[in-house]
């Protein structure tokens, strides 16, 4: 089984990628991330190991795949799903990339295309990860694969003579309703731009005389999460999130094209930044709407945001979040 991305491919390990893999392996930098990586790291561990991935894939026990480059053929890393439990359709994300590949996107690009596969071929309902509380890069890919944080496991694993905090992750296949589906999306995407360009020249329709009180989409947002939902294969809407500060979130660039409006579509779009907001132990969700955009304003209210300053037409209201 192989997967192709835009930069990577990811392939079964074979016993001549032996030396490249314990090059990038005996960096400790790299070792003392993992729980069970060795240091110094024997090529009998690799070659022990290896054999093993036909039988384990074919009996969808685990799957491991090495991460390499499209273009150099080099070997980058590793990546796994692991822990796979038939009944409960769970199993575990783990990987790991060599340091001079760090900071490339590569982790996420393959974890991406790796989460998509069992999650579309294999049928699983559930993926999990976890990382070291000391390795937080790790838990931000996580969260670029729409992983929510859902616990902290205190001094669980004795590793690098210490004994370490794991933070756990989950993420629930993506929902999936008759044609629909919602899933987290990159900002700069070229879906998630032309997404937000609709609900610019909406807003500035809309708005006519008052557009200039209205701001574009730019990448000064800084937004943390976008979601995107898709009706065919079609994007139809988005939602984003970003950080005010510490325990207080804002929900950005609500958009649903009109035809799928009135079906209970937005408030959903709503419900998935108040679930991230709350995996981030936010206490309070802020927005600002317009006081003429009365559908807006309604939805709003009724998914139980109140007014807290009003000028004009801008409005800003906010949401006390439950735990």
């Amino acid at each position: 089984m192989t997967l192709e991305t835009e930069r990577l491919l990811l392939r079964p390990f074979t016993a001549e990628d032996v030396e490249q893999v314990v090059a990038l392996c005996n960096d400790w930098e790299v070792a003392k991330t993992t729980l069970g990586m060795p240091h110094p790291y024997p090529p009998e561990h690799f070659l022990n190991w290896v054999p093993r991935h036909a039988e384990w894939f074919a009996n969808d026990i685990e799957y491991n795949l090495a991460i390499t480059e499209k273009d150099t053929g080099a070997v980058v890393g590793s990546i796994s799903i692991s822990g796979i439990h038939k009944k409960h359709l769970l199993g575990e994300i783990g990987y790991w990339v060599g340091r001079a590949y760090w900071n490339r996107g590569y982790t996420t690009e393959a974890a991406r295309a790796l989460t998509d596969y069992v999650f579309r071929e294999k049928g699983l309902h559930k993926l999990i990860g976890r990382h070291f509380a000391c390795n937080p890069a790790s838990g931000r890919v996580m969260e670029k694969l729409g992983m929510e944080k859902e616990g902290v496991q205190k001094r669980q694993y004795f590793r690098n003579g210490q004994w370490q905090d794991v933070v756990l992750y989950g993420l629930v296949r993506p929902e999936q309703e008759g044609d629909l589906t919602l899933r987290v999306v990159d900002a700069a995407d070229p879906v998630t731009l032309a997404l937000f360009a609709r609900l610019d020249d909406f807003m500035q329709a809309f708005l006519r005389e008052d557009s200039g009180l209205y701001t574009p989409y730019g990448f000064h947002e800084k937004l943390q999460r976008v979601w995107a939902l898709f009706s065919g294969g079609m994007p139809i809407g988005c939602v984003a999130y970003r950080e005010k500060e510490p325990g207080v979130g804002e929900l950005k660039r609500l958009y649903l094209v009109p035809e799928f409006r009135g079906r209970g579509l937005s408030k959903r779009l709503i419900q998935s930044v108040e679930a991230f907001a709350r995996s981030k132990d936010d206490h309070t969700l802020l927005l600002e709407t317009r006081s003429t955009l009365e559908p807006a304003f309604s939805l709003y209210q009724a998914a139980g945001y109140a007014v807290t300053f009003r000028q004009g037409i801008p409005v800003q209201m906010e949401k006390q979040l439950g735990r």
